[in-house]
């Protein structure tokens, strides 16, 4: 039986799919932004990217702290 996947799911999809275009100039995707959109757009972006580095960092620690044991 599949699991359905949620929004929140699909839209890491799509937002993986965009950055991990290396043709895509991401400067310039963000001067559009700031340009295009309201600054909430630019908090919620901000926020995205917080979370998946502090999930990272932990992540990275855990897999640490497992291989020492």
């Amino acid at each position: 039986m599949r699991k359905t996947r949620t929004k929140e799911e699909k839209a890491t999809d799509q937002i993986t799919n965009i950055v991990s275009d290396l043709t895509l100039d991401l400067e310039q995707v963000g001067i559009y932004i700031g340009q295009m959109r309201p600054q909430t757009i630019n908090r919620r972006l901000q926020i995205i990217a917080e979370t998946a580095k502090e999930t990272g960092e932990e992540n990275a620690r855990t897999s640490r702290d497992f291989a020492g044991k």
